[in-house]
């Protein structure tokens, strides 16, 4: 397994072993060692981070692609037909990576889901993955690259104490950490605005 990758390992419903191999996702159910592969998408390099959702039932895999950062949702009850994000021109447009580097599933339901794409825009994206709706986009005060040797400490985490999931953390290098609020307004369905304050900086 490749350290590199975010969230490399997990075990789901204590049946299941998921991990990366090469650019493919292996299922291990642990009685019978029987097990099958969530491929990668053909126009990706590799593997950047995965996530499971707390309830085991999905998974979140995102990719260095050739153009921009791909996140792929899979149902693992029905894994033939994974979502496949960003989905349209305006999302497409929406940031400049070519990567993800962090990924996280809303704590409540896992309707939703926060990604961080990578150098040089750093842009915290917050999905409605079932429908592929980008409800927000934010970046976080980086730009630019980091070193070559520079390793990947981005981190995106919900906060569990918040009922309606809609406030997370994203941690970056040099400690530098970010709370996030999606704010819908009156109207649950219209983003007024994605908030987001420093909380801690040190060097």
């Amino acid at each position: 397994m490749n350290a590199e990758i975010k969230g490399n390992l997990h075990i789901a419903n204590d049946s299941k072993l998921v991990y990366v191999a090469g650019h493919n996702v292996v299922v291990c159910r642990l009685e019978d060692r029987s097990q099958y592969f969530l491929p990668g998408t053909s126009d990706a390099e590799n593997i950047t981070a995965i996530a499971l959702s707390a309830d085991s039932n999905y998974l979140a895999i995102c990719e260095r692609g050739i153009e921009r950062g791909l996140l792929i949702i899979y149902d693992l009850a029905k894994p033939t037909n994974p979502k496949v994000l960003p989905e349209t021109l305006d999302q497409l447009q929406a940031f400049t990576s070519k990567e993800m580097v962090a990924v996280s599933f809303s704590c409540k339901d896992s309707k939703k889901i926060v990604t961080l794409s990578g150098a040089p825009d750093y842009k915290v994206m917050l999905w409605r993955w079932e429908d592929t709706k980008l409800l927000c986009i934010e970046g976080i005060g980086l730009t630019g690259n980091l070193p070559e040797d520079a390793p990947n400490t981005f981190q995106v985490s919900w906060n569990p104490d918040d009922f309606n999931g809609n406030t997370f953390v994203v941690t970056g290098p040099e400690s530098t950490f970010r709370y996030l609020c999606y704010d819908y307004g009156a109207d649950p369905n219209c983003l007024s605005e994605m908030k987001h304050s420093l909380i801690a900086q040190h060097s």
